[in-house]
């Protein structure tokens, strides 16, 4: 990629519903069902696009280490 490197943060469904507050954000209102089928239709593009996946589970401050880490190679 021109820019740099496509990261992926890679978070599962349920962590997404558990967390995302409705009047935020607009998918949402569909239920949370709605962010199960948006995950299981795109997930394997994000996957393909992505020169880096990182697991989005755990401290953001873990998080951060994992992307930091994976830029290093």
């Amino acid at each position: 990629h021109k820019g740099g490197p496509v990261i992926f943060l890679d978070r599962i469904p349920a962590d997404i519903v558990a967390d995302v507050e409705v009047e935020k954000r607009p998918l949402r209102k569909e239920g949370p069902r709605k962010v199960f089928t948006l995950y299981k239709e795109r997930i394997t593009l994000y996957r393909e696009a992505a020169d880096i996946t990182v697991s989005n589970r755990g401290r953001e401050e873990d998080v951060l280490e994992k992307i930091l880490d994976a830029l290093k190679g």
